[in-house]
């Protein structure tokens, strides 16, 4: 007979048994390892730096010793180095092998290892459909596709991410270039909501210019009242601008798992730095004095007040100070961080190019938003997040431009051709953000890099790579833990209460002498998305694990199983699982795709009636 072994706790809508189940085979002997000490993680941190001439090329044949890196101020020791170079391009891998994470070989500095194996490139391709006009996406898409086939190395991985009101992820990391092509393709077609974007910005001018022409008429021309148009479509630009943001966000985080360089293109036409900036700087022109100085025919009546832009009603200095309010600078900031502390590099593709802005639909005052003034607001306003995104992590935006093949192969090159410092950090796991600053002694040169990281806490790192399986089917199961779902039950509301028996051998599990018995403790983090849906939280359980000295012997070639329920709405679903031996650190990743249905109704055998 086995030993039942206790749970101590369950934590959501988990439903948990703790059972120790016979296999038919031995698994080999168990191992006992005792405790040397505390068990502590020894993290390596790696900076990718990109080094050009002053031509802008890359510059080759630099060691160690031309490099300084600092973290928070202070010299680090660069304990790993590698020069990699993409003319060392690791072979090509199996079509059929899809998993990321490949190492490969990379030319290294001859007295050091190397910072990192170079494995394959991920390069995630984000379709921002929420600011992209139809017209623009296809073009860039079919540029992206050219570029794919032709400049891409064989082991490079490509994802495609749509976003319309939702993440839809349309090719997880895959090596396939048909599949790739495809896909971009088929991402030309769907909907796209950059005419709505512009079409709620012109509606809000001419409702400017409406409230001002009903002013004018009463004698009250530029008041505070007349922006209040723009202030409202200021706030719903910065909403969805934010939304935008944080599934930026999140996919960011879903990268956090993978090994090797992480790159993220971000197609769109872009969003404003400061929501409806440019709409007050046309406010500005109209009642500073600027429209009538430049003969845009505005009626007097429209525009009163003298072209020296004096005192005035509704002060339009105080105006433009109120437009900072909506300034997405900090979240971009953050968003910014984030990518850093995950090791995703930024490339910004502003997809509109050098088109202009399309006012023949306004009426009266139209052409006030050809004004110098106000265009360059609109310009700035829209590059700068795409500037200060790459900037910030160390990648290069792409702007003012129809065809970008040549930037896009400038980004596989600096993706393919850069130089890896490693260092040990004092701390461990803190969860700050530390700054880097990287220095070469070669003169002339222009250095590129993260310019700070986040030391994450070892449940935050499991979290990222549960989202990583979540959103790319990534798997990595060194505890070699098996998952076979259940027959579903009735689970009330609608939804299926599904069965999930986690088995893991125990022999691959970390056990310590405690006592009268051994110990170990599993966490199990668990995310579901249903096909087409958001995520659901994440849900996690620790479980204590305990093991009599008595019963060691029997527990030799057994699975340690949890059996744990979740309550789904019938269709497919994604489920992301992780499993960390606490005590090890080892961690496993799987991710299964599963159909629930609803269980059978139950019949009941009819009572037979009194006569």
């Amino acid at each position: 007979m086995h030993p039942t072994l206790p749970l101590r706790r369950a934590l959501g809508l988990f439903l948990a048994t703790l059972t120790l189940a016979a296999v038919a085979r031995s698994q080999g002997d168990l191992t006992i390892a005792p405790p040397m000490g505390e068990t502590v993680d020894v993290e390596l941190v790696t900076v990718e730096v990109r080094v050009t001439d002053e031509d802008g090329r890359p510059l080759e044949g630099l060691r160690r010793g031309d490099f300084r890196l600092l973290e928070d101020g202070k010299a680090v020791t660069i304990s790993h180095f590698a020069a990699v170079s993409a003319a060392a391009a690791p072979a090509a891998q199996p079509a059929a092998q899809v998993e990321a994470g490949t190492p490969g070989a990379a030319p290294v500095d001859a007295i050091l290892p190397p910072a990192a194996p170079a494995a394959s490139t991920h390069l995630l391709v984000y379709v921002d459909d929420q600011h992209l006009r139809p017209g623009n996406r296809a073009r860039i898409l079919r540029q992206v596709s050219d570029f794919a086939a032709t400049h891409l190395q064989p082991t490079d991985r490509v994802s495609v991410v749509t976003d319309d009101l939702g993440l839809e992820v349309r090719l997880a990391f895959s090596i396939d270039r048909a599949a790739l092509e495809r896909v971009l393709l088929e991402a030309q077609e769907s909907s796209a909501g950059g005419y709505d974007v512009e079409a709620s910005r012109l509606h809000a001018f001419q409702a400017m210019m409406n409230e001002q022409e009903t002013m004018a008429k009463k004698g009250q021309p530029c008041g505070t009242s007349v922006v209040d148009p723009v202030r409202r479509y200021a706030e719903a630009t910065r909403d969805d601008a934010l939304r935008t943001l944080a599934r930026l966000r999140f996919t960011v985080n879903s990268l956090a798992g993978l090994e090797g360089r992480k790159a993220l293109l971000y197609v769109s036409d872009g969003f404003p730095l400061t929501p409806g900036e440019d709409l007050f700087q046309a406010f500005t022109e109209l009642c500073a004095g600027g429209a009538l100085r430049t003969g845009l025919d505005i009626p007097d009546y429209y525009a009163p007040n003298d072209s020296l832009g004096g005192a005035q009603p509704g002060n339009t200095q105080e105006v433009m100070l109120e437009a900072q309010r909506y300034g997405l600078a900090e979240p971009l900031r953050r968003l910014a961080a984030h990518a850093n502390a995950n090791g995703v590099t930024f490339y910004t593709m502003q997809a509109s190019g050098l088109q202009g802005t399309d006012t023949m639909s306004v009426g009266l005052g139209g052409r006030l938003l050809t004004q110098a003034a106000v265009v360059q607001v609109l310009r700035e306003n829209l590059a700068n997040p795409f500037v200060f995104l790459a900037a910030e992590t160390g990648g290069r935006a792409m702007l003012d431009g129809n065809d970008y093949g040549a930037d896009l192969v400038r980004m596989r090159e600096d993706l393919g051709t850069y130089y890896s410092l490693g260092f040990t950090p004092r701390h461990h796991g803190d969860g700050k953000e530390h700054r880097l600053e990287v220095t070469v002694k070669t003169p002339g040169t222009s250095v590129d890099y993260r310019r700070n990281y986040r030391d994450k806490p070892a449940l935050e790192q499991a979290i990222d790579r549960t989202m990583t399986s979540l959103m790319h089917g990534f798997s990595d199961n060194p505890l070699q833990v098996i998952v076979e779902p259940g027959a579903g039950t009735d689970g009330g509301d609608g939804s299926v209460a599904l069965p999930l028996h986690i088995k893991i051998p125990i022999f691959k599990l970390l056990l310590v002498p405690t006592g009268d018995g051994y110990t170990g403790k599993l966490r199990l983090l668990v995310m579901t998305r249903p096909a087409g849906g958001e995520p659901v939280p994440m849900r996690q359980v620790e479980v204590p694990l305990v093991v009599p000295k008595k019963e060691l012997l029997t527990a030799h070639g057994q699975y340690y199983q949890y059996d744990l329920t979740l309550r789904l709405l019938p269709g497919e679903h994604r489920v992301a699982l992780t499993v960390r031996d606490e005590v090890s650190s080892v961690v496993s990743n799987l991710a299964r795709s599963i159909v629930v249905t609803r269980p059978p109704l139950a019949v009941t055998a009819a009572t037979p009636q009194p006569q």
